[in-house]
Parts: structure tokens; C-alpha cells; sequence
């Protein structure tokens, strides 16, 4: 080999040299800025010590190849050993690198601490995992471990949200206080009958419908143990965070299996700081000193989200109304008198709770943003945003009486046969379904497709735009679905519904962007309405016992009680509202039509139907007890030789 060729294959096998070193350096430092796991701490730190020394190595000795290459010095020869093993070095370090494993979101955090969730308070902060645990403060489970199921996901009970979701920012700060307002507009839609009149109201009360719960659920456990330790007899200080719940100066702990006491008592979130939440709890007899020019609205979101703890029902009145307030109270209301600077004779302030707003010497400054505590810490302000407060005060809900849901369902859909050519979607089961289907629904969106076309077929005759069902079907609580996810489904679902009399099931989109479902896809919640109106404008009592009894049957089961996920919008819209008013007034309309005719299996039927939708109406327990009577006379009616329900013994011969 000519040295001329003998010095170009040197200069091209140093720059490969170099470049393999290059490329080792870069893992080199990637290694070194990303965190590991702490377990493997120790042999990072031998491999990056290595891989440093071999670099070092490496560079020597290509170094001298190069230049004894490129002056062509005989030296070369000999440097061509020391080259060969700086190829081999960084092969080495090459093939070690990878083991520098970085860790994601899932490993244990780096060195340089924990990643601060939020650090502006108008930003709603992540749930820390020390909030997680004690989120599961509850009478039969208790604020050191979570329950060992996990609660179902349900409409008619309780919407949670994805673990460890965050709330959005249009919800207000602090996430105790954000789940409290969830847990007391969860109630109020549970408890009341009443609908939303504004879409946007909806989104933002399915969106807060969508805000765990559990975090804060134990407040209540937590005041009721203070006051069978006898130290609420004035305003305490109580800190959460840890999986734990204490007094400010660690003077009482929580524990979940010391005794409890009934207590009446206003809680007042306060704010977050180091990942724990101060909360104030000030009982009947108690008093509370502040200023500053959010002092009035951190009382009055703490009065809006009491209902969500069982600790009586607090109202607020000025000086002026105390004593009127005091004597038409309640056993179990709390009034709590808010005022600026209020001087109360000391017989009136041991029957309420007192509350400063002005005071000359406040324990806590309240600002728009921040809390300071009386010793000079700062929390981050919990409050809400002004449309959760405008949603809790019931500005935007409507109270649905029976009648006018009647009148509301006298043009839905009445019976439809089964062997009629239509698709039904059932919701009045334990998972919902949709049957006659053309072909069946691929599994990996068949849950996603029921709940497209139920949200469809319940607002028939409806243009829906697709934003509305990313947003309000096909979303979460804390993102919304894609465009893609959008036209996958329904595309899985247009060719699952096929064709009927009237065209394509489910029609495209169009250029407006609407969506909905040719009139023969129904849904079982519309035909029980349409079908309990067809018995109203009935006159003959045996057509009506036939057209209730039809409706009721349409109930399966619990409707939703396999369902995990999903189907916010179905308490959120009012529509369980609606169905629970409707089976009530149908099967106490049945009992009133077949007791007297004797037919009490039917009416203990009926009741047994509408139980399953709305298992805690009063209605329905009276129409029990008028059964039960029935039921009681009629086996008085019999002659006492006759009444025994015990077969005769065999006769002996």
C-alpha cells in the first residue's frame, strides 16, 4: 500500500474515531442531566467514572494517530495499537450508555427534588399523592388506607374523575375546595329535582361533576373526633396533608378509630402550602377574626360548600337577624352571624358561630390570592371561580314538578314493539347496549359508540354539533376528545347501525357539522316517558294499568350499575332527573289503579321496577306502605281457619 493511500485510510478511520466518540460523549451527558432511579444510583456513578476515564483514553490516543498519520511519521504504526483499543474503549462506552436509564413520570424523583405542581394561585394545583391518602377519610374505611374497591362510576351517584386528574383552572383554587363544591353540586342533582337552563352551565357542572371527590371526604370525621376530644369549644386550626390530619401546633392527631360526636360547625378551607391544607373549623360558640378585602368570599364559599359535609346546615345572617334567626332555627341548622365587627351579648354568641370579617385583631389576612396566618406564613388562597359560585348558588337551575315533566314526554316516543324494524339503545340496565344493530360493534369502541348514540337518540331531532359531542360525550373531565376520535366512532358506529325504512341510521355529518339518527333509533328512557304519557290520555283505568305496566317493563335492572366511566352528561342534563320523576309518578299512578282492584302483585311489581331508577323516594315508600296495608286487610278479610300459610301434615293412616 502506497503511504499517499496508507495516510487518506488513516484520516478516514480518526474521523469514524472521532465521531464514535462524539456520539458517546452526547450519551455521556444526556445520561448526566437526566434523573435515574435510585437504585441504580450507585452503578450510574461507576459507569459515568469509567466512561469519563475511557474517554480520556480515547482522545489520547486518537489524537496521536491522526497526527502521526498525517505527518506520516513511522510512529504511525505503533499509534495504530493505541488507536485500535480507543475503537474498542468506545464501542465500550458506547455499549454502556444505554444502561443510563432516565426516568419518566413513573420513577422515583431526581436529586434535585420534587417538581412544584403549581406556583400561581390562580392556577388550580395538582393532588398531591400525600392528598391522595388522605383522601379515603371515611367512617368504615379512615384516613390512613383506601378502601379496598373502587367506587363505581355512576350518573344517578357519584362522578369521579380519572386518579390524580387536575380540575380545570376555570374552577377556582385549592383542590379541597374545588372537591367539596363537586360533592355538594353532586348531592344537589341527586337530592333535588332540578335542570340546568344554559349549555354552558352544563359543560361547567360536568366538568365539576368530573373533579374527584375523595380527597376531603373525612372532614366531617375529622370536627366530629375533635369534638369528642373536647377541643372544639372554639375555632381550630386544622392542617391535612400526609395522609394525615392535625391541629396546627401537633398538639391532637386524627385518629379514624377514636370515638366521634354529632357536631354542628362551619368548615372554611383557607389555602394550600407545602402541599397541605389549612382548614379552619369553627363550631356553634365559636368565633373567627379576619380582614382584608377577601375575607367576605372566603366565608361565603365556605357557606356554599357546607351541605357537602355532614356537619349540620349553616346559614348566614347579619347582627341585625340573629336573633330572629336564632328563634325559628332548626334542631341541626348552625347560624352563623357575619358581620364586619360584631359585639354579641355572650348568651347569643354561645348559640352561633361568629364571624369577623373587619376585625380589629384578626388572626388571618385574606387577599384576593393569599393567606397570612397570624405568625407570618403565606398560603395560596383556596376560592372559586365566579361561575362555579353563579352554579352552587342555583342561578342557573330550574325545579322540574311531575306535571310538567308529563307534559314535557307527551311527544316523545310511545310503544315500540320488538319486532318492529327499529334500533334501540338501552340505558335502563346494568351495561348499556344498543340492540338491533346491522353488525356488531368492534369491541375496542363499543363503549364509546353506545354512549355517542344514546347522547344522539335522546336528543332526537336535535342538530348536535360534533364540538358538543367532543366536549360533552366523547371528552373527560379534564381534556377533550380529538376530531379523530370524533369520526372513528362514529364511523364504527354508522356501519354497526346500517340502514333502515328511513335511510342510513346514522347520517353524515354534512358540511355543517351536525349530527343525528333517522327517527327508527330509539332510546328506552324516551319510549318510558312516551309510553307513561300514552297513559295519561287514556280514560279506560284498565288501558292505563296496561300502558304503565309496559313502561315499567322497559326497566331491566339498575340503570348504569356496571358502568365505570362515562355518561357525565346524563346527570348533568337533567336526564336522570326527568326518569326518576317519571317512574315515580308511574308506578304511584299503577298502585293507585291496582290496589283497589285486588291486583296487589302488580303493584308491588311496579314499585319494584321504579326502586331500581330512584331507590330513595319518598313517594314510593308511602305507595309501599299503602300495598303493605292492602296486602294486611286482605289477609284479615280471610276466615282465621283459612289464614295458615303452612301445609298440613300428611294425614296418618
Amino acid at each position: 500500500m502506497t503511504p499517499v493511500r496508507r495516510r487518506r485510510r488513516g484520516v478516514f478511520e480518526g474521523v469514524l474515531v472521532l465521531c464514535a466518540i462524539l456520539a458517546a460523549a452526547v450519551a455521556l451527558v444526556a445520561a448526566l442531566k437526566a434523573p435515574v432511579t435510585p437504585q441504580a444510583m450507585r452503578l450510574v456513578d461507576t459507569l459515568v467514572v469509567a466512561g469519563a476515564a475511557a474517554w480520556c483514553a480515547v482522545v489520547w490516543g486518537v489524537a496521536k494517530l491522526v497526527v502521526a498519520v498525517l505527518r506520516g511519521e513511522p510512529a504511525a504504526e505503533g499509534a495504530g495499537v493505541l488507536g485500535w483499543a480507543a475503537v474498542r474503549i468506545a464501542a465500550l462506552v458506547l455499549v454502556l450508555a444505554p444502561f443510563l436509564e432516565p426516568s419518566g413520570t413513573a420513577h422515583a424523583p431526581s436529586r434535585a427534588g420534587h417538581v412544584e405542581t403549581s406556583r400561581q394561585s390562580t392556577l388550580l394545583v395538582e393532588e398531591a399523592p400525600s392528598e391522595r391518602r388522605i383522601a379515603t377519610v371515611d367512617p368504615q374505611i379512615g384516613l390512613h388506607g383506601r378502601a379496598r374497591g373502587t367506587a363505581r362510576h355512576r350518573p344517578n351517584g357519584g362522578h369521579r374523575g380519572q386518579e390524580g386528574s387536575v380540575a380545570p383552572a376555570s374552577l377556582g383554587t385549592g383542590t379541597s375546595l374545588v372537591a367539596l363544591a363537586s360533592r355538594f353540586r353532586r348531592l344537589v342533582r341527586t337530592g333535588d329535582r332540578v335542570l340546568v337552563d344554559d349549555d354552558q352551565a352544563i359543560d361547567l357542572e360536568t366538568m365539576l361533576l368530573g373533579v374527584p371527590e375523595t380527597p376531603w371526604a373525612g372532614l366531617g370525621a375529622v370536627a366530629r373526633s375533635l369534638e369528642a376530644a373536647g377541643l372544639l369549644l372554639d375555632t381550630v386550626h386544622v392542617v391535612l396533608g400526609g395522609g394525615d390530619a392535625a391541629l396546627d401546633d401537633g398538639s391532637w392527631r386524627f385518629d379514624p378509630d377514636a370515638p366521634q360526636q354529632p357536631v354542628r360547625a362551619l368548615v372554611v378551607v383557607l389555602g394550600e402550602h407545602d402541599q397541605r391544607t389549612h382548614v379552619l373549623v369553627v363550631p356553634q360558640g365559636g368565633s373567627l377574626r379576619l380582614e382584608g378585602p377577601g375575607a367576605s368570599s372566603i366565608v361565603d364559599d365556605a357557606l356554599r360548600v357546607s351541605g357537602a359535609l355532614d356537619l349540620g346546615h349553616p346559614s348566614s345572617v347579619d347582627d341585625a337577624g340573629l336573633v330572629y334567626a336564632l328563634a325559628v332555627r332548626g334542631d341541626d341548622d348552625l347560624v352563623v352571624c357575619v358581620a364586619d365587627d360584631p359585639t354579641l351579648d355572650l348568651a347569643l354568641q354561645r348559640r352561633c358561630a361568629v364571624v369577623a370579617t373587619s376585625s380589629a385583631s384578626p388572626r388571618f389576612s385574606v387577599t384576593a390570592t393569599e393567606v397570612r396566618l397570624h405568625d407570618g406564613r403565606t398560603l395560596t388562597r383556596s376560592a372559586l371561580s365566579a361561575r362555579v359560585r353563579s352554579l352552587l348558588d342555583g342561578d342557573h337551575d330550574v325545579v322540574l314538578r311531575a306535571p310538567e315533566a308529563a307534559a314535557a314526554a307527551s311527544d316523545a316516543p310511545a310503544a315500540v314493539g320488538l319486532d318492529d324494524d327499529v334500533a334501540v339503545v338501552r340505558l335502563l340496565t346494568a351495561v348499556p347496549r344498543v340492540d338491533g344493530l346491522a353488525v356488531a360493534l368492534e369491541a375496542r369502541r363499543e363503549r364509546r359508540a353506545v354512549e355517542l348514540v344514546a347522547y344522539l337518540a335522546l336528543h332526537a331531532g336535535e342538530p348536535i354539533t360534533g364540538e358538543r359531542l367532543r366536549v360533552r360525550v366523547l371528552g373527560n373531565a379534564s381534556n377533550d376528545a380529538a376530531s379523530k376520535t370524533l369520526f372513528n366512532v362514529a364511523s364504527t358506529l354508522r356501519r354497526a347501525l346500517g340502514d333502515g325504512p328511513h335511510g342510513a341510521r346514522l347520517p353524515s355529518a354534512g358540511r355543517f357539522g351536525h349530527y343525528g339518527v333517522s327517527p327508527d333509533v330509539l332510546c328506552d328512557v324516551s319510549m318510558l316517558a312516551g309510553r307513561v304519557a300514552a297513559a295519561r290520555r287514556c280514560s279506560d283505568p284498565e288501558e292505563r294499568i296496561a300502558w304503565l305496566r309496559s313502561a315499567l317493563e322497559l326497566i331491566e335492572s339498575e340503570p348504569f350499575a356496571t358502568v365505570l366511566t362515562g355518561y357525565d352528561w346524563f346527570l348533568a342534563e337533567g336526564h336522570l332527573t326527568r326518569l326518576q320523576a317519571v317512574c315515580e309518578d308511574a308506578a304511584c299512578e299503577l298502585v293507585e289503579l291496582a290496589v283497589p282492584r285486588g291486583l296487589l302483585a302488580l303493584a308491588t311489581h311496579a314499585l319494584d321496577r321504579a326502586r331500581l331508577v330512584d331507590p330513595y323516594a319518598e313517594r314510593l315508600a308511602r305507595a309501599a306502605m299503602q300495598v303493605a296495608a292492602a296486602r294486611q286487610a286482605s289477609f284479615e278479610a280471610i276466615a282465621p281457619a283459612e289464614r295458615s300459610t303452612v301445609p298440613s301434615a300428611p294425614a296418618v293412616t
